[in-house]
């Protein structure tokens, strides 16, 4: 069976990689394009190659900072293996993991219905966060339930600690929480200067498909 790809990678809200990636197979189906597209990812982070890179994208916006976020996890995790789905909604959302050689690379991929990539996200599991995103960490949830970022809505989770982080990329992070209202994850997106630029706190039962990286 014989497949084409091609895309659209850019910076998914300073936090993962948001990218748009067009496959165009020749009887494949959306369950088999996830795990295509996700391989087809992981190879570039593998075996990067600039003109192999810019050739997958439809536009070349934010081709370089997706660049640059892909070479910053790779300097951390080492080389990766092949990625499995970790778990799916559907047939056009799945989230995927490779195991590297210092950690795991997830993969959280939203195909349309057309086989190009909604979104993506891309995170690093299993590295510990750096600054400036650990000095915000602390500082947000030090200051919650009193955080003045839309992204918390109506509910509120009271007071909360820290527990363990997910993935991270250099600005971005997924952080589980223990709060008075029941686990949680935190999202947080911060600007080089440290200041976080997007906080969000979802129950940890409906945080599978947040990421980080970018």
């Amino acid at each position: 069976m014989s497949c084409r790809v091609a895309g659209i990678i850019g910076g998914m809200r300073g936090l993962l990689i948001v990218a748009a990636v067009v496959a165009a197979c020749s009887g494949e189906s959306a369950p088999e394009l996830l795990p295509h597209v996700a391989g087809e990812l992981v190879d570039v982070y593998g075996q990067w190659d600039a003109d192999r890179y810019t050739g997958l994208f439809a536009a070349p916006r934010g081709a370089l900072r997706s660049g640059e976020s892909l070479a910053w996890m790779r300097d951390r995790l080492g080389e990766c293996g092949a990625p499995e789905m970790m778990w799916s909604r559907g047939v056009l959302h799945a989230r995927f993991s490779a195991p590297c050689e210092r950690g795991q690379l997830e993969l959280d991929i939203t195909l349309r219905r057309d086989g190009r990539i909604d979104r993506l996200h891309l995170g690093a599991a299993g590295v510990a966060a750096e600054q400036p995103l650990v000095g915000a960490v602390q500082r947000v949830v030090k200051a919650l339930p009193r955080v003045e970022q839309t992204g918390l809505g109506d509910r509120s989770y009271g007071r909360c600690v820290f527990r363990r982080t997910w993935v991270v990329s250099q600005f971005a992070g997924l952080f589980h929480l223990e709060c008075e209202a029941g686990p949680a994850v935190l999202e947080l997106v911060v600007g080089p200067d440290g200041e976080p630029r997007e906080v969000r706190l979802s129950p940890s039962t409906v945080a599978g498909s947040l990421d980080a990286a970018s």
